[in-house]
């Protein structure tokens, strides 16, 4: 039953993280984001918050999630910014 929470765990926490992927290819196409800077301020610093609090707990499919969705946020920031 653990391993297959932790595969649970880990599907989740790949779809999670591929959910701003669409977004971020749809600002590179374009060349600019249109999403709200207080959007993405508040998505990013949730995320960074969430990492704290998870990482010390080694959460590893949430830990994965919070990474990679503040480096996508990170990029749409910079499509919103350019």
């Amino acid at each position: 039953m653990n391993k297959l929470l932790n595969a649970i765990g880990w599907i989740g926490g790949i779809c999670l993280a591929g959910c701003a992927v669409p977004e971020l290819y749809d600002s590179m196409q374009k060349g600019y984001n249109a999403s709200s800077m207080w959007f993405l301020g508040l998505w990013l610093a949730g995320e960074v918050c969430l990492l704290i609090y998870v990482a010390p707990k080694k959460e590893y499919p949430l830990i994965f999630n919070y990474l990679f969705n503040i480096i996508l946020i990170s990029g749409l920031i910079y499509y919103k910014l350019a």
